[in-house]
């Protein structure tokens, strides 16, 4: 059923829904472009109900209602609140007698306000919201993987200064920055690529939205099941927590810290005994000291 002009691009003339043809009459009932030749094809396809044929200058744009396929020749123009299905006035002293009903008009107009009132709140702000996100994601990759470059360099300097039974410690820490970057690489391009999708479904929600807005068609507004809610937690805050490198230098201590692991270096006096884990040789820059204790231990996880 057609709600709408259709115009050729040759002439702006309004065509006939049935054949094409230059438009002179119009149904208000159905709310159909007639030419003179198809009133009488219009009346005879739906013969069952009425049809208010008017000169196309004299028609009303209103409501179509859905025809009853209960009650021949009836329209309903109202809704079944406990079955959720449209009736006619027969359907309402009939099988639907004792059920709540509202008028499709109100209801309609109802519609009509939700359907706005999300396009909306899509349009102005959780589109624009989720654009302006995924815009700022490949700077904000960008930048967490330059922070946690650096904090790998700042700790491949510090390895230096440690022994090479160290190295295994540093080997762990460095697999955790790996695996955080990774992490935070997967979880933003895979945020990025959601939200894509998520805006071009919100766009093609859009552009049904105001297609019903525009609609004469009742079933069209009864029938919309909103996707607000669906929409709404789209736009989350993605934790992008990275691991944080403690570095604690003292007099006789040396101390690095990553997650839940922490390694020290601490220098003893030269009287006490000599305390390392695989009796390996000291690095020039630690000979100054005559005995080490090196210690590596996992710090206890929060409960």
């Amino acid at each position: 059923m057609a709600t709408y002009e259709q115009r050729s691009s040759a002439q702006d003339v309004i065509s006939c829904n049935v054949c094409k043809n230059p438009t002179q009459q119009f149904c208000n009932s159905c709310q159909v472009n007639l030419c003179v030749k198809c009133v009488p094809k219009h009346v005879d396809d739906k013969q069952s109900m009425s049809h208010d044929i008017v000169h196309f200058r004299n028609r009303r744009v209103q409501l179509v209602f859905t025809e009853c396929e209960f009650h021949e020749g009836q329209r309903c123009e109202a809704q079944c609140q406990q079955c959720n299905i449209p009736i006619c006035i027969k359907c309402c002293i009939g099988p639907h007698k004792n059920h709540d009903a509202v008028d499709i008009a109100e209801l309609v107009e109802r519609k009509k306000q939700e359907i706005q009132k999300d396009t909306d709140e899509i349009e102005e702000q959780i589109l624009t919201d989720c654009k302006k996100t995924v815009a700022e994601l490949p700077d904000k990759l960008k930048q967490i993987t330059a922070e946690i470059t650096k904090t790998e360099q700042e700790m491949e300097l510090l390895r230096k200064l440690w022994h090479q039974e160290v190295d295994v410690i540093f080997d762990k820490m460095a697999s955790m920055f790996a695996a955080s970057k990774n992490k935070h690489s997967k979880t933003l391009k895979t945020q990025e690529i959601k939200m894509k999708t998520s805006i071009q479904s919100m766009t093609q929600t859009l552009q049904r939205n105001k297609a019903i807005l525009t609609s004469n068609n009742a079933s069209d507004f009864t029938d919309y099941k909103s996707e607000l809610n669906s929409y709404r937690g789209i736009n989350k805050v993605i934790d992008t927590t990275k691991p944080i490198l403690k570095v604690n230098i003292l007099r006789n201590n040396m101390s690095i810290e990553v997650k839940y692991t922490k390694a020290s270096l601490t220098l003893t006096s030269l009287d006490s005994p000599v305390y390392h884990t695989s009796g390996i040789s000291l690095p020039p820059e630690l000979r100054k000291y005559s005995r080490l204790h090196i210690e590596r231990r996992p710090i206890p996880k929060p409960p």
